[in-house]
């Protein structure tokens, strides 16, 4: 074969490759998308992808298949997608704590939290608050910090385990505080709670929707947020910031994401599908306010710019609890 003939065989091959990557991602998706959930089936994380992934799939046209992969502090499933062909098939669904506490927390984790992910669209964040036991004579967040530093001996908190967002969390309460508490992680927010409600432990930091009955059966009480703003189902229920504590604000969130170099067009297809469903009322109403989160629509840049933030913000919390898991 002559050298022109193989230069243009060669050219033609190239240009097949270019227009066959062109239509193929013209027309993502082609097949079903797989979700990964690095949790247990029937969680919130859980509920939450395949509730999302559902909706999705109507406007994908193409199902959305859940796979649950938990393990290893929610690092063996975000690593299966980190490791995943970047062509818009293999997606996770994770909480923050992946993202933001894991790489903080771990000595080894086997992925990069910006390097190794594509940022798809924010779902929402959590709403935390402070609870006490119903016995603890303290109604605002100045009392319960001044109990606290005249009976150290009874403050006693709990969180869902040693690393939980709430344990660093109200690690940092202790520092801005100078309150003296000891810690007792469960395994789990439920064991936390009873014994909240027993009064084996003082106080709690967790999702609104974790307190919210208990608190209206009298069982519990509701002293404050760690919200930036106030609840909209909770008006009456100050901030910590306007109860004397500024500066604490955490929060957990739920993502969507993807492994590096999605192609641009995957990129935007999926964060308007996502996106879509977020707008929904229905949505909003029966199942992130009922889990008492709140919806953040965010286009897949200013998600990747909040990621990049909230890791450098936990980052002096979590080595300042002394918190390690290894």
């Amino acid at each position: 074969m002559s050298a022109r003939r193989m230069l243009a065989v060669a050219s033609a091959g190239l240009l097949w490759a270019a227009t066959a990557g062109t239509v193929q991602s013209q027309s993502y998706p082609v097949r079903p998308i797989r979700v990964v959930v690095p949790a247990t089936a029937g969680g919130l994380t859980d509920l939450l992808a395949r509730t999302l992934g559902q909706r999705m799939s109507t406007s994908l046209g193409q199902p959305v298949v859940i796979e649950n992969r938990p393990g290893g502090g929610q690092m063996i499933g975000a690593e299966a997608v980190a490791r995943a062909a970047p062509d818009g098939y293999t997606l996770l669904v994770s909480d923050s704590s992946t993202f933001v506490i894991n790489p903080h927390l771990y000595r080894k984790v086997p992925y990069d939290a910006i390097r190794d992910f594509t940022p798809l669209a924010m779902i929402g964040s959590n709403s935390p608050v402070i609870a006490v036991n119903a016995t603890v004579p303290v109604r605002t967040l100045s009392e319960l910090v001044a109990f606290s530093r005249a009976r150290p001996e009874d403050m006693r908190y709990g969180s869902m385990g040693n690393g939980s967002y709430p344990h660093i969390a109200l690690e940092q309460f202790k520092r801005l505080t100078g309150a003296s508490i000891l810690h007792v992680p469960y395994k789990g927010a439920a064991p936390a709670v009873a014994d909240l409600v027993a009064g084996h432990i003082t106080m709690m930091l967790g999702n609104i929707t974790t307190f919210d009955a208990l608190a209206g059966e009298g069982k519990l009480r509701l002293v404050a947020t760690a919200t930036p703003r106030r609840l909209a189902s909770h008006p009456e229920l100050p901030t910590a910031s306007e109860s004397g504590l500024p500066g604490f604000e955490v929060s957990a969130w739920w993502g969507l994401l993807g492994p590096a170099a999605l192609p641009t067009d995957v990129i935007r297809k999926l964060n308007s599908a996502a996106n879509q469903v977020l707008a929904l009322p229905d949505f909003r109403k029966s199942f992130l306010m009922a889990n008492g989160m709140e919806p953040m629509l965010m286009s897949p840049e200013e998600f990747a710019r909040f990621l990049q933030a909230d890791l450098r913000q936990w980052e002096p919390m979590v080595r300042q609890s002394g918190a390690t898991v290894d």
